[in-house]
């Protein structure tokens, strides 16, 4: 009797304990949702402290701004466009950077060097055209794939790293730049003159083949008049017609493997 009551007490404890465990709700924690806040709130905290870089800057009238420490951010502030003094402005290596304002036009009297390399640009930032004493300009390392043909207003523009993008094409207004010395287009797809016309369809600055492709003029006689080195090195799929008319030119860096034909004209060594 006594094995009995024993056991009886114990299903009468148990079943209840069963039953508020059944009944008691069950939290699943949304780890998609917990990334995306603390990857705003990484954000944030970079914007906040560009902003002091930036007041610090610009109360020091500092020739030099480097942002290139900040891996979060996916823009750069508007404030950018107090840095009226800045001569070299770096923002590199940062896979999450795809934008730039529309205020770094503002840095147009003083900015030299512009650096916007190893970044996630999908288009050429027009902002940069508007730098007229810009002297060299890396974007190499991005995911370019046109270029607006208002590039032409970068006269002062004697180096260029534009390498390692996606370019399908390079604008024929680029033959006005009659400073570029130096011009980096290496492992870009640069397409054949026939792929031309429909690759231009996907560029958002000009659907004209003559503002944002190469015209019916080979690229070398249409864009590279003044420089002094030019490297096509990686494009494996060149214009057919690839000449270089630039009696300037002192180098040429393409191997012969990735054009289908590489002529040499006026090269003087």
């Amino acid at each position: 009797i006594f094995f009995s009551a024993a056991m009886s007490v114990t299903e009468v404890a148990t079943v209840p304990e069963v039953e508020a465990r059944d009944e008691m709700p069950v939290f699943k924690i949304d780890q998609g949702a917990l990334a995306l806040r603390k990857k705003e709130r990484d954000m944030a905290k970079e914007m906040d402290k560009i902003r002091e870089d930036i007041t610090l800057v610009f109360g020091q009238a500092s020739a030099i701004f480097e942002a290139s420490k900040y891996q979060f951010v996916e823009e750069l502030p508007e404030e950018i466009g107090r840095l009226v003094k800045v001569k070299k402005f770096t923002a590199t290596n940062n896979f999450r950077l795809y934008k730039i304002p529309e205020s770094l036009a503002d840095l147009h009297e003083r900015l030299e060097h512009l650096d916007l390399s190893y970044n996630n640009l999908q288009e050429f930032p027009l902002a940069i055209c508007r730098l007229r004493y810009l002297t060299r300009l890396d974007i190499n390392n991005n995911q370019i794939k046109c270029l607006p043909a208002k590039v032409d207003q970068l006269k002062s523009l004697e180096t260029c790293y534009m390498d390692s993008n996606f370019l399908m094409a390079v604008p024929s207004t680029m033959t006005f730049l009659r400073n570029m010395k130096h011009f980096y287009i290496e492992n870009n797809p640069l397409l054949k003159e026939e792929d031309k016309e429909s690759a231009m369809m996907d560029c958002p600055y000009d659907p004209s083949i003559t503002a944002c492709g190469v015209t019916g003029e080979p690229l070398g006689e249409t864009v590279y008049h003044f420089v002094n080195f030019v490297d096509f090195a990686g494009n494996r799929r060149m214009p057919v017609h690839f000449v270089c008319a630039s009696e300037k030119a002192r180098d040429l860096a393409i191997e012969e493997k990735d054009a289908e034909r590489v002529d040499f004209w006026k090269l003087k060594y």
